[in-house]
Order: C-alpha cells, then sequence, then structure tokens
C-alpha cells in the first residue's frame, strides 16, 4: 500500500508538469490513494512504526493535492475532489503529528468531526471523557490504541482573541493524593485540538479532570 500510494503521488507530480492532461484521471486515482492511506492508519493506529510512515507519506500526498487543487477549473467535480483530500489529509496529519509529538496547534472542528462517520465504519469508538463550558474532551479508540482529542466550542473568531481558551488536564497523583495537572493548552474557537494518545511506544496518562478559562492567558 505504502509504495501504491508513493507511486500515486509521483504521478501527480508528474501531471503537474505536463500540465492539466488526463488530471482527471490521476485526481481520481490520487483519490484511491489517499483512501487507502486513511485506512492504512485507522486500521492499524497503534503501531509507531506505522505511523512514521502514514506522517510522511501524508505530507508528500498533501503537497501533490495542493498543486493539483491550485489547477483544477473552480466548480469542477476535479476541485471538490481534491478540496475533499485536502481536509481529510489535514485531519490525518494532524492526528499522525500528534503520536509522533510534533504538538500541532489546532485542525477546524468541522473538518475534523467530518471524518467521525469513517471512524465509525472502520471500528473506532469515541465517547465525551470530561468537559468545561468551552471545551469538551474526547476519547478515541480502537483496539489498544487511544487518543485525547480536545474541542472549543465557542465559535471562530477572526482577529482579536480568536475565542482563544486556556485548558488545563490532570492526572491524580498517588504521591500527593490530589489531581495535579501534567498539561496545559490554548485552543482557538471552533478548532479541535490533539491531547495524547496510547501506542506501542507512547504512553497514556489517565485525564482525571480539565479546567479551562477563556484567553490566551
Amino acid at each position: 500500500m505504502m509504495k501504491k500510494v508513493l507511486l500515486l503521488i509521483t504521478s501527480a507530480t508528474f501531471i503537474l508538469l505536463q500540465g492539466m492532461k488526463a488530471q482527471s484521471q490521476i485526481v481520481m486515482e490520487l483519490s484511491n490513494g489517499v483512501t487507502d492511506l486513511v485506512g492504512s492508519f485507522l486500521d492499524d493506529p497503534y503501531h509507531h512504526d506505522n505511523t512514521v510512515n502514514i506522517y510522511d507519506l501524508t505530507k508528500k500526498a498533501k503537497t501533490a493535492v495542493e498543486e493539483l487543487s491550485r489547477k483544477a477549473p473552480y466548480g469542477s467535480s476535479d476541485y471538490y475532489s481534491l478540496q475533499n483530500m485536502q481536509t481529510i489529509l489535514k485531519v490525518l496529519e494532524h492526528i499522525t503529528a500528534g503520536v509522533l509529538d510534533r504538538y500541532p496547534a489546532s485542525v477546524d472542528a468541522n473538518d475534523f468531526e467530518s471524518l467521525n462517520p469513517i471512524f465509525d465504519s472502520l471500528g473506532w469508538t469515541w465517547k465525551v471523557i470530561h468537559s468545561t463550558s468551552d471545551i469538551i474532551l474526547y476519547e478515541y479508540q480502537k483496539g489498544l490504541f487511544k487518543m485525547v482529542i480536545a474541542k472549543n466550542t465557542l465559535p471562530k473568531k477572526n482577529g482579536g482573541d480568536y475565542n482563544a481558551v486556556s485548558y488545563n488536564c490532570y492526572a491524580w497523583s498517588r504521591f500527593t493524593k490530589k489531581n495535579e495537572m501534567f498539561t496545559g493548552r490554548v485552543l482557538f474557537g471552533g478548532n479541535c485540538q490533539f491531547v495524547e494518545c496510547c501506542d506501542d511506544k507512547t504512553k497514556y496518562t489517565k485525564i482525571t479532570k480539565v479546567s479551562s478559562k477563556r484567553g490566551a492567558n
């Protein structure tokens, strides 16, 4: 599968050099490759080495799709297909970057949630584990793999404070016998953010409490 996707990315790059000829064919093939790429991660998120490969291929696929999008006629079937691929790859890059401790900033909540039917179809479960007035923490799970995603429920806002919310996650300490903060983040309105995960190389911290306040400080 990896070789197939890499070949499709290379083919897309070649098409870019040749102009628009046969673009519809390569867009269709690239769409199939993106589907395979997403499926490869969602079927096997637990193995860290697989995620490394998926992350690298996702970045390459994003570049190819973005370049093809610039050449696709606005409103054409190619255009909308490529826009959909960009959304999927953006979310996939966000998740895999988080798994690899690249600390991605955030991704549009609507974009992220548009993949929920794909999660469902591939046997994932997801549920709310904690919430405040502005932040919801979701836990997604596939087999032994788990990840936590934070969502800022305030609407998107351009400029100003961007409806930013500062939130902290806590875990129970058996030494101090109380909840201790282990991570703090800032998340803009209308966005989701990767918080943590558990795979064959990454330790999972059970979140026992979340707090938040409006603003970036």
